[in-house]
C-alpha cells in the first residue's frame, strides 16, 4: 500500500505515460477492488492481437499468450528488456504454488523465479 502512496497510484491512473502491459484483465479488476485503482493509459498488446487477427479475417476463439505472440511477430525472446524467459513449467510450477498459498505474493524478498515471472 505505501507503494500507491509514493506515486504507484498516480503514475496508474494517469493517461501518461502510457503503459505496455499483457493480458491485464485480473490485474485492473485486483487494483479497483483492492485499491480503488482505475489504471488508464494501458496499451494492452494481448487485445492489440486479437484486433488484428480479426481485421485479418481469423477466428479468435482464443487469446495468445506472451511468448507466442513476442514469436509470432519474429521477436526474440529475452531480447525484450525487463521480460524474462520461463519455461510452461516453470509458469505451471509458479501457480502451483500460488494455489497452494495464495500469500506468496505478498511475501518480501521475491524468489528470483517469481520476480522473472512478474
Amino acid at each position: 500500500e505505501r507503494a500507491f502512496e509514493l506515486g504507484l497510484r498516480q503514475l496508474l491512473e494517469s493517461e501518461r505515460p502510457i503503459k505496455v502491459v499483457h493480458d491485464f484483465r485480473q490485474d485492473t479488476d485486483a487494483l479497483w477492488h483492492q485499491y480503488g485503482i482505475q489504471p488508464r493509459g494501458l496499451f494492452d498488446c494481448q487485445l492489440c492481437d486479437v484486433l488484428l487477427r480479426r481485421l485479418a479475417g481469423h477466428k479468435t476463439g482464443y487469446v495468445q499468450g506472451s511468448a507466442k505472440l513476442l514469436s509470432a511477430h519474429g521477436i526474440v525472446q529475452g531480447s525484450v528488456q525487463g521480460y524474462g524467459i520461463l519455461t510452461q513449467e516453470q509458469k505451471q510450477a509458479i501457480h502451483d504454488r500460488f494455489s497452494r498459498d495464495r500469500h506468496l505474493w505478498e511475501r518480501r524478498p521475491l524468489p528470483e523465479d517469481m520476480v522473472e515471472y512478474a
